[in-house]
This record gives structure tokens, C-alpha cells and sequence, in this order.
């Protein structure tokens, strides 16, 4: 039998006795021999031949470091991958299985886990050798000559007589610093910042500013309606109390300048305001919006003016009176 047959067939004696395997490779060598006899003893099959091969583990072992495999990954691994990584290492022709002489596998492997421990108690009880007092001396005054500007003390460099120029000044020797070049960047970036925040406040101004323009203009919009359509109640209501048309009036012919033409009679001892009223009333002295359109009221060549009567106008008989928009 094979030292990974038999491995398999302790672990799977461990398993079948309700053990994790790990402690079978973590347990000492008396554990796992006094364990190994009690699974014997309690009925479980013995592995025929388990005798291990020492020499053979270790060239494994060897063998397995060549591919990047370390002899713990190496006895934790699954059987299958086990297999195979040993036919690649026998394939390539890193290692061969041989004869030698036999050992048992709980000891190989327990010998394989020590090798590692006291080689990691070793690495990590290695000591530092102690420094000397001329060690420290040596220190001292190496410490001391750098601090003189001297870059190498002990093989000073050689004076040349004819030292080459200086190069030319870079554009890297007037950078500035980290420091300042970070200062003119913060104040760049509070000077955008401030910027920005004052730019912000004058547009929420002009914003709240049009909002308040608009408003008004509304405001301003629904009282001028209001105005007009009161002012044309107002017109049509006085038209209505002019009352009916005398008897004995001196007749007028009205001309409006769409060419329409409308009479009425009026006292021509009454004031003339009583014909502005009568014209105003008319749906052709109203515009589109419903707004009283300015007017004046000719006699040939004579305007007819407010506050006097149709007498003192020298509207005493039959006449004719145009409309014209201002």
C-alpha cells in the first residue's frame, strides 16, 4: 500500500469514529499512535502494510516544494489533487518513487510537522548580534561628519580641478513649493468658492426680483381689467340715463371713422357733454381689450368742447359731428 492509500484509509478510520481529520495531522505522535490503536482495538480495519517510506516522504516533500506546494498543503490536500500533483511531479521528471527503508506514516508525518516547527522556532529565536562600543562609536562620528556636510567620510571624493558649469536654470528650480503651490490652490479654490456663492445669491436675486415683476405685472394686468371693464359699465350705464330724445331737439348726425353714421336729438340748451356721453357709449369707442378709445368731436374745422351748451357751440339746427381718434 501506497503512504497516501494508507493516509486515506486512517482518515477515513478517524472519520468513520466521528474525529476531525485535522487533529489526526495536528496531534502528537503518542496521541496518534495511542488513537490508532484504540480504532484498532475498537474493531476498525488496519491498513495493510503501514509502513511508510521516511526517505520517500521527504523527496515528496521536496518534490512538492519544487511546484510551490508546502508539505503541510501537501498532507491536507485532497486525495485527488495529491494524485495528480505526483504524476505531474513523476511526468516532469522532478522526482521518481523508489526503495528505502520503511517508517511508520504516523511518524513521517509527525517528523514532517516538527521539521516545520523548529524551523520556525528557530527563525524566530535567531538573535541580533549586539553592537559594540566601537560600533557605536563609528556611529557617533559618521553621524557627526554627516552632519558637516560631508557625504562620504570615509572614501571622500576626488577634487577635480576643472569642475564642469553649472547646468543652465531649470523651470523645475522656480517651482514653487508644495506648501505655497497647496496655499495658492486653497485660496484659488476659496476664491472659486466665494465666487460661485456670490454669483448663486445674484441669481436668486434677479430670480426672486422677475418672480415679484411678473406678480405684479398680473396684479397690475387683472386691476387694469377691472378698471376697464368698470369704466365701460360706467359709459354704457350714463348712455342709459341720458333718457329718451326731445321732442323739439336739433337733430345730430354722428359719423364715426368707420364710416357708420348714427342721429339723435338732443336740447341744444343742454351742455354738449350730453353728446360726449351719447358717443361714448358706442361699441365702436371701445378697443379690443374693452379700453375706452380717445376721440375728438369736430364741426367742420371746429372742435366741440366740454361745458357748453349746443347754442354757444353754434349748434342750432340740423348738423353733422365726426368722430376722430386721437
Amino acid at each position: 500500500m501506497s503512504a497516501n492509500e494508507m493516509r486515506k484509509s486512517w482518515e477515513n478510520n478517524f472519520i468513520n469514529a466521528g474525529l476531525d481529520v485535522r487533529e489526526m495531522y495536528t496531534m502528537s505522535e503518542d496521541q496518534f499512535n495511542s488513537t490508532c490503536q484504540f480504532l484498532i482495538d475498537s474493531g476498525f480495519p488496519r491498513p495493510v502494510g503501514e509502513q511508510a517510506k521516511n526517505k520517500d516522504r521527504k523527496e515528496w516533500e521536496n518534490a512538492f516544494r519544487e511546484i510551490g506546494v508546502s508539505p503541510n498543503e501537501m498532507y491536507s490536500m485532497p486525495e485527488s489533487d495529491f494524485l495528480s500533483s505526483c504524476q505531474f511531479i513523476v511526468d516532469s521528471g522532478i522526482y521518481s518513487p523508489g526503495t528505502s527503508n520503511d517508517s511508520d506514516l504516523a511518524k513521517a508525518i509527525s517528523a514532517s510537522m516538527d521539521d516545520l516547527s523548529n524551523n520556525a522556532n528557530n527563525n524566530s529565536n535567531e538573535k541580533l548580534p549586539v553592537p559594540t562600543s566601537e560600533d557605536e562609536e563609528l556611529a557617533r562620528e559618521l553621524q557627526e561628519q554627516e552632519y558637516q556636510g560631508i557625504s562620504n567620510p570615509i572614501n571622500p571624493p576626488e577634487q577635480n580641478d576643472n569642475p564642469a558649469p553649472p547646468p543652465p536654470p531649470s523651470y523645475n528650480n522656480y517651482m514653487p513649493s508644495r506648501t505655497v503651490s497647496g496655499q495658492i490652490r486653497n485660496e484659488q479654490n476659496e476664491e472659486f468658492i466665494r465666487a460661485e456663492f456670490e454669483m448663486r445669491q445674484r441669481e436668486e436675486a434677479n430670480r426672486r426680483k422677475q418672480e415679484e415683476n411678473e406678480r405684479r405685472a398680473r396684479e397690475e394686468a387683472v386691476a387694469q381689467k377691472s378698471r376697464i371693464e368698470k369704466n365701460k359699465s360706467e359709459l354704457k350705464t350714463a348712455l342709459q340715463n341720458l333718457g329718451p330724445e326731445p321732442a323739439n331737439g336739433v337733430t345730430i348726425c354722428i359719423v364715426f371713422p368707420s364710416g357708420n353714421r348714427i342721429m339723435r336729438k338732443f336740447d341744444k340748451t343742454h351742455l354738449c357733454d350730453e353728446l360726449f356721453t351719447f358717443v361714448s357709449g358706442q361699441d365702436e369707442l371701445f378697443d379690443d381689450d374693452d379700453g375706452p378709445i380717445p376721440y375728438t368731436l369736430m364741426q367742420p374745422g371746429v372742435p366741440i368742447e366740454r361745458g357748453k351748451t349746443f347754442e354757444e357751440v353754434g349748434i342750432t339746427r340740423r348738423s353733422m359731428v365726426n368722430v376722430d381718434f386721437d
